[in-house]
């Protein structure tokens, strides 16, 4: 039980990461245009 929790969590952790790296290319992005 506590093995699958820590997969879980890691698998989420991951998750997280790649949606932050996502906002922060959006944002970066935009900021982009803006500036053009």
């Amino acid at each position: 039980m506590l093995v699958k929790r820590k997969i879980q969590s890691t698998m989420m952790i991951k998750f997280n990461k790649k949606q932050t790296l996502k906002a922060v290319k959006t944002t970066a992005k935009t900021l982009y245009r803006l500036k053009a």
